[in-house]
């Protein structure tokens, strides 16, 4: 019997495949792909790599790769497909090695022992089967990629999300805010609906300032390269701190909504926050608003200007008036009319909202005219029954029995459904046209301080705060639902408040200058009779005495400081 053995053979069988997925995140202002953790492959190099981009997220995974491939070169696994599932998630598979030495063929001369190769090697493909068909591979469809084509993956920056039909970042903006001029057709008792103003301010920014940037830099139209440094890039040429941040909720909210159809899965900026300007920044304390020693000043100008029987100004400054003691929202104001009022209970139901209504071109979202007319209030809550402020209810007195008569002047039937507060047209007033009367106003009258239309709330809420009225009761009647808002936004801190609390800290600091704790120093003891001035100064100001009562009290002090100073 004659044997043959063959040489030992190594040969490469792929026996499993362990399936991984590619995490795509931000870091920073970078792109980064990471691989899930490896730890479970022996002697692996690096259990987690990871590589980032300031291009996309395409980019950091091409960079991703070849670090993968890195890791795996002194482990007995090799880097295989890689896949998008039908999710759009990218997979990598690692093949599981072993090495066998291929098995020793014995002839013999009358062939009683002999092995067939072929139905060795069809059990070990039945064995792969099985294996395959019980590992962690996903079973959904796949497109089958490689380290070749990967250039050819279009790759959200956003999230692992891959499209093959992908939209423009421009296109998928006009998409959302098509998505919110249905919302603004919504009844407004209901959850979804939309202010028609929220609509027109989102979209007036974003076409004064966001498809301009996207047409002058193409390379950023597309929401896979769209980060938080183009944001801020467009916020470069921008001064206005109200637009950038209605720009900020505008991308916020885009973002969320190319999320949920998902064309992207994560909002990276979502945290994004506008960055502090200390040089142009206002604080809320700075806003404008009419300090409470000039109010009475302001009401009389208002009072002045609408009883003017050339009737120059029209009914603006009662408009005005209306705004400053009850605390409207210009469009509130716009929108009352005489049904509104309850003489005799003395009340004033807000309820309606009279305002120019955007007309949009539904394809492209450009603004193309508009409309006027009533509408919803912003909030459910803004629909309020306040107080009628008893000054307010003689002039709109007066004013109701001037505009009936010149209704019958011009032939016009009146009744209690018709506006209270009309211009020069006898056409009810817009929020922008009564924002321009209100800056003619402050014009004319040299002596007010410049402040806008909105600024008349904001001095109602800071008026009823500074006079005991409860937060609870101000954030209903300032139609806010949570008082918060109202304190946030609204409330601000007088110039008086301000000088009178630290006033209060100064004399306080004086009496202990004056301490015995502090006789000892003698630069500050020095000082003394500076210090006692200033104290008459305070009693001539803070306590009304006449001459001879302050010259005894004077010389009281003067012996209980001298005494002081003795026992010390």
């Amino acid at each position: 019997m004659e044997k043959m053995i063959t040489t030992p053979k190594m040969s490469r069988i792929d026996l499993n495949k362990m399936c991984f997925k590619i995490l795509l995140s931000m870091k920073g202002d970078k792109f980064r792909a990471r691989s899930e953790i490896l730890s479970q492959i022996p002697n692996i190099k690096n259990n987690r790599p990871e590589a980032t981009s300031i291009k996309s997220y395409n980019d950091a995974v091409q960079k991703l790769i070849p670090k993968i491939q890195d890791s795996l070169k002194d482990t007995d696994k090799k880097l295989g497909e890689i896949y998008q599932d039908e999710s759009g998630n990218i997979i990598f598979y690692v093949h599981n090695i072993v090495y066998s030495e291929q098995r020793a063929i014995f002839y013999n001369n009358s062939n009683n022992v002999s092995t067939d190769i072929s139905s060795m090697s069809n059990m070990f493909n039945m064995f792969l089967a099985f294996m395959s068909s019980n590992n962690n591979i996903p079973q959904k469809n796949v497109i089958n990629l490689s380290t070749n084509n990967l250039d050819k993956l279009e790759i959200s920056n956003q999230n692992n999300i891959i499209s093959n039909n992908k939209k423009l970042f421009s296109e998928i903006i006009v998409e959302w805010l098509r998505y919110l001029n249905n919302r603004t057709k919504l009844d407004c008792d209901s959850d979804e609906y939309l202010s028609p103003t929220t609509l027109e301010s989102y979209n007036r920014n974003l076409w004064a300032y966001v498809f301009p940037y996207l047409e002058k830099h193409p390379e950023y139209n597309d929401i896979s390269i769209f980060s938080s440094s183009v944001i801020d890039d467009i916020f470069k040429g921008i001064k206005c701190l109200d637009t950038k941040r209605v720009l900020l909720v505008s991308f916020k909210l885009i973002f969320e909504y190319a999320k949920k159809h998902n064309y992207i899965s994560v909002n990276t900026i979502s945290d994004k926050k506008l960055k502090k300007n200390s040089k142009n920044r206002k604080s809320k304390a700075d806003y404008e608003f009419i300090e409470e020693d000039c109010r009475a000043l302001w009401i009389d100008y208002m009072i002045k200007d609408f009883q003017i029987k050339e009737k120059i100004y029209n009914d603006a400054p009662l408009a005005f008036l209306c705004t400053l003691l009850h605390g409207n929202r210009p469009e509130e104001t716009c929108g009352t009319k005489w049904k509104d009022f309850d003489f005799e209970k003395n009340t004033y139901h807000i309820q309606n909202a009279y305002k120019k209504i955007p007309i949009y071109d539904e394809i492209t979202m450009k603004r193309i005219g508009w409309d006027k007319g009533d509408g919803p209030l912003k909030t459910p809550e803004s629909n309020r029954i306040l107080s009628l402020d008893l000054l307010f209810k003689e002039l709109l007195l007066e004013h109701r029995e001037n505009q009936k008569k010149y209704f019958k002047k011009i032939g016009k039937k009146w009744s209690d459904d018709e506006y209270v507060f009309r211009n020069r047209y006898n056409e009810p007033y817009t929020p922008d046209i009564l924002s321009k009367n209100f800056t003619k106003f402050v014009k004319r009258h040299k002596d007010l301080s410049h402040i806008v239309i909105y600024s008349l709330r904001h001095s109602f809420a800071t008026h009823c705060k500074n006079n005991g009225m409860s937060a609870e009761v101000l954030a209903r009647i300032m139609g806010h639902t949570e008082y918060e808002t109202t304190q946030r936004y609204y409330i601000h801190i007088s110039s008086k408040q301000k000088k009178e609390e630290l006033e209060k800290v100064q004399k306080q600091d004086l009496n202990k200058y004056l301490g015995k704790d502090n006789s000892e120093l003698v630069h500050l003891q020095n000082k003394v009779s500076n210090l006692q001035e200033l104290q008459q100064d305070d009693i001539i100001n803070y306590v009304q005495l006449d001459n001879n009562t302050l010259s005894t009290l004077t010389t009281i002090l003067t012996k209980i400081i001298q005494k002081q100073r003795v026992v010390a």
